[in-house]
């Protein structure tokens, strides 16, 4: 995962994508679960305690304990049908090809097994050069049908008002980082006075015309 759930108390934004990786896991976790670019393993313990058997995936290790080192457009070192869930979180617009990527991500589970995808609409550059696309609802549900899945829901997250809040948070903990004391202050400020209110805001836009990301569930035949 890149920015998404490395911090949750980051931003509004990271917040909304967070608790949307978490609303699938929990949904839908199940067996045996493969989390592919899964960065320093934010949702492990969530995955977890759905009681299903974590593996984790990257292109490289940034935490020790990664399970398997691979790029996920090429994972054929992995068996076909393998996995009972596969997650992939904030990922594929750091690929050059996703429809290869989500054609790996199909080949890899198993029949009936559930493949969970965030994905930004909304987003700055992030995890430079290696930031590539920006995706719609039904850009991603055309991936997924593409690589011979059957779309079970895509849904849009967060809204204009967490992006532009991501900003705003970003700068004031950056200005105060390395000062205890007053970092400490700015991250409570930031939780009262950002994040929470404009997480709310969000929520008010039913239209997901300004959707900061979108989700997909969607299962193998």
């Amino acid at each position: 995962m890149s920015e998404a759930g490395e911090d949750a108390s980051l931003s509004a934004a990271s917040r909304v994508r967070f608790d949307a990786a978490r609303e699938l896991i929990a949904k839908h976790a199940r067996g045996r679960v493969l989390d592919v670019g899964c960065g320093r393993m934010p949702f492990r313990d969530d995955i977890l305690a759905t009681g299903a058997r974590y593996e984790s995936l990257d292109l490289e290790a940034r935490v020790p304990g990664v399970d398997h080192l691979g790029d996920v457009q090429d994972l054929r070192a992995i068996a076909t049908a393998t996995y009972d869930t596969v997650t992939c979180f904030e990922v594929l617009e750091h690929v050059p090809h996703p429809d290869r990527a989500a054609g790996e991500l199909a080949r890899i589970l198993a029949p009936g097994g559930s493949l969970l995808v965030t994905v930004p609409h909304l987003s700055r550059l992030h995890e430079l050069p290696h930031d590539y696309y920006r995706f719609t609802g039904y850009g991603l549900r055309a991936l997924a049908t593409q690589a011979g899945l059957d779309v079970v829901d895509v849904r849009a997250h967060g809204g204009l008002a967490s992006f532009l809040g991501h900003q705003a948070s970003t700068m004031l903990l950056g200005l105060t980082w390395g000062i205890p004391g007053v970092h400490r202050a700015a991250r409570a400020l930031n939780r009262a006075a950002l994040i929470r209110p404009l997480v709310q805001l969000d929520q008010l836009d039913r239209s997901g015309l300004f959707a900061l990301g979108f989700s997909l569930v969607a299962t193998k035949p």
